[in-house]
């Protein structure tokens, strides 16, 4: 989730029931699509941050906020030190310092390319036995729904184990970000 401080690390996955057709998992690299953007647009990204919410994952009564200010453009963590693109149709809301509408268009630019580029996914599909180990500070992925929910052998049950991770650099908290939305 884009909108902690410290996401979700290493992260695997696997079915408990499967329906008999159907019901695939798509993963892309934020690495690799990063990569595939010009340079001049990279050069562009990086000065930029964006606000990541995650208050409809919440009662929005507890009073706690639920955003943080991050990098467009952020570098792994831990270990590759690699660059990717941090951000994400559900919980990116507004590019920081941008007008409502060039931050609308940027964002689903951005969301557009991470999700149509072929080069950069994969598509699971689940058998018995089937685990998936993936990182998930620089992957994203989507449950296909793609199978009916009826007779037996049509559910889908999956089990995901994801540690906390490592915050990723150069996050601000919710008090630094109060009048970023």
């Amino acid at each position: 989730m884009t909108y902690e401080l410290n996401g979700m690390g290493t992260t695997t996955f696997f079915p408990l029931d499967t329906p008999t057709s159907g019901g695939d998992t798509l993963y892309l690299s934020t690495t690799a699509a990063y990569n595939a953007l010009s340079p001049i647009f990279r050069q562009k990204l990086h000065s930029l941050s964006a606000i990541h919410s995650g208050v409809q994952q919440y009662n929005v009564t507890d009073g706690e906020k639920r955003h943080i200010r991050a990098p467009i453009e952020t570098v792994h963590p831990v270990v590759t030190k690699t660059k990717s693109l941090y951000v994400n149709r559900l919980y990116t809301k507004k590019v920081v310092g941008l007008k409502e509408e060039e931050s609308f268009y940027l964002l689903n630019f951005l969301f557009d390319h991470i999700e149509r580029g072929q080069d950069w996914h994969l598509r699971v599909h689940w058998t018995p036995g089937t685990v998936v180990v993936y990182d998930n500070r620089v992957t994203q992925h989507s449950a296909l729904r793609d199978f009916k929910v009826e007779p037996a052998r049509t559910r889908r049950h999956m089990v995901r184990i994801t540690p906390q991770g490592e915050r990723p650099l150069f996050i601000e908290t919710s008090e630094q970000t109060k009048n970023g939305l």
